[in-house]
Order: C-alpha cells, then structure tokens, then sequence
C-alpha cells in the first residue's frame, strides 16, 4: 500500500521517525527533535497529520516530560481494566472473597 500512496508513505515515514524520537535515551535530543516534529507535521498537506501534530502541541509539556521520566502508569491501568472486565462478566459472584481472589489471581 505505501507504494502507491505518496500521503500514506509520508504518513508511514513520520510516524517511524516519532518512534524514534520516543525510543531515544537522550532527553534533550528528544525534545528538540519532538518539537522540530511537530512544526514540520503542523504545516503538513494531509490533513490527519496535521491534527495529529495540533494535538501533540496542546500536549507537548506533558510529553517532554514523559521523555525526562522513566516512569508509566501502563501497568496499573492494564489491571484496572482487566478488573473491570471481570466485574462486567463476573455479574452475578455471589460470594465476594471468591470475587476478590479472582481479581487477586489477575496480577
């Protein structure tokens, strides 16, 4: 598909680089390249990118932080939606230590 679509090949090559802004270990690199992104994409033809790139200027504090940080909220929000999911399939646990050790064996 990337070779018939000269918007989906740009779309495919900045998202690539984006990951490679992410996944660098130098703080300071990442944020000048992160903003350098997000100037170059605000100004872009494609209309998605562009959306994408506004977004990611509203949010960019919070993002370069993300880049000083090695810390993430992930693993608990992957266990409050396994927990929320049981409780939605698991409607009818008449007994709520049987409820509370299933939610236990998720971890």
């Amino acid at each position: 598909m990337i070779n018939y679509s000269e918007d989906l090949r740009t779309i495919y090559r900045e998202k690539e680089e984006l990951l490679n802004i992410i996944h660098n270990q130098d703080s300071e690199i990442s944020k000048f390249q992160f903003n350098n992104w997000v100037k170059r994409n605000i100004n872009s033809y494609i209309p998605k990118l562009k959306d994408v790139a506004k977004t990611y200027f509203n949010w960019s504090y919070e993002i370069k932080n993300s880049f000083e940080v090695p810390y993430s909220n992930g693993v608990i929000e992957g266990f409050n939606n396994k927990i929320k999911t049981l409780k939605r399939n698991a409607f009818g646990f008449r007994n709520f230590n049987r409820f509370r050790t299933r939610i236990l064996l998720l971890a």
